[in-house]
């Protein structure tokens, strides 16, 4: 099952050697099948990437063999980096950045998959648009189905997105993204003090810099198979949401309306993240808190269920049923 990145005929395309990519994957407590699952959609692109940077953050646990064995079948094609011990997405992309060496840097997270005309739609995008900054539409691969593919046209436009991105996520889960390495590097890459939301953040800071492109073909599949702490979960999501909250209000071109619409919608984020924690009494905590800075009709409409938790949980039931594809 070797593969290599040169030397065979996947080799990457020429296209006048400019547009080169780095892909980073974070790995941690990632299962052989599902790292192989991972490392071979990278394999299969069309346009194949530089390098694939694997940064195992597992420390010294038992799962840190897993990435060793999988090293094993690609000593060609992975360059795999061992923390010393768990440090976390944030560290872990962080070094896979500085440690790479093509112009573009392509996230992958270790337990998602990229369609084989990924990599090729990106450099088109780059090549047509001197793009700097791209998100690709995805998939949501549930344990009870598929969802729709989330990007829709009618609101997302390729541009300066700077100040839509402080309201609401217009950017793709990390998998999504291609941002030239130079940017990153400028923007201070990804803030290893967040819990979580750390994507968010850095996203915000990159759109400040260039604008952001839409493939809106569905060419990513992001897996959530519900392996983490649901409880654990959305504290850390509120805890990084407040912390990122902070340093949005912090800056300075922000008028004063802008901050009151920006903290009622953080604050609609954190009730959403307990009620997804099936924690109904912070929701209405967190959803009392926006609605007083700024009117939503959605969010008065979850507040008010939140007072009724088996009755929301069964219409979260019900609507999972209507919205998941079976078939994936």
């Amino acid at each position: 099952m070797q593969r290599s990145l040169v030397g065979s005929e996947m080799c990457i395309r020429d296209r006048t050697n400019t547009i080169t990519f780095s892909v980073v994957v974070p790995t941690y407590h990632s299962d052989k099948k599902t790292l192989v699952r991972t490392v071979e959609s990278i394999l299969q692109q069309k346009y194949l990437p530089k390098e694939i940077i694997v940064i195992d953050d597992n420390g010294l646990c038992d799962y840190q063999k897993t990435t060793k064995e999988v090293q094993k079948l690609y000593p060609d094609a992975l360059k795999i980096f061992f923390n010393k011990e768990n440090m976390g997405a944030n560290y872990s992309r962080n070094k896979g950045i500085k440690e790479a060496t093509g112009k573009y840097i392509a996230f992958m997270d270790a337990d998602d998959t990229w369609d084989k005309n990924y990599l090729e739609e990106c450099a088109s995008i780059i090549e047509k648009c001197q793009a700097l900054f791209i998100t690709t539409n995805y998939q949501i691969i549930h344990k009870d189905g598929v969802l729709p593919p989330a990007f829709n046209k009618s609101i997302h436009e390729s541009g300066n997105i700077s100040n839509k991105e402080l309201f609401r996520d217009y950017v793709g889960p990390t998998s999504t993204v291609v941002v030239e390495r130079e940017v990153l590097m400028k923007a201070g890459l990804f803030d290893i003090e967040l819990p979580a939301r750390q994507d968010y953040d850095m996203w915000i800071r990159t759109s400040q810099i260039v604008p952001l492109f839409y493939n809106f073909k569905p060419l990513v599949k992001i897996y959530r198979d519900g392996h983490a702490s649901i409880s654990s979960s959305y504290k850390r999501n509120v805890q990084g949401t407040k912390m990122v909250l902070q340093k949005i209000l912090a800056q300075k071109n922000i008028t004063d309306d802008e901050k009151i619409k920006i903290t009622a919608s953080q604050y609609k984020h954190m009730a959403l993240a307990c009620i997804l924690g099936n924690a109904y009494k912070e929701a209405r905590e967190y959803a009392y808190i926006s609605l007083k800075w700024d009117f939503d009709f959605t969010l008065s409409i979850w507040y008010i269920l939140c007072f009724f938790p088996s009755f929301f949980r069964w219409l979260r039931t019900v609507r999972k049923k209507r919205l998941y594809r079976k078939n994936i």
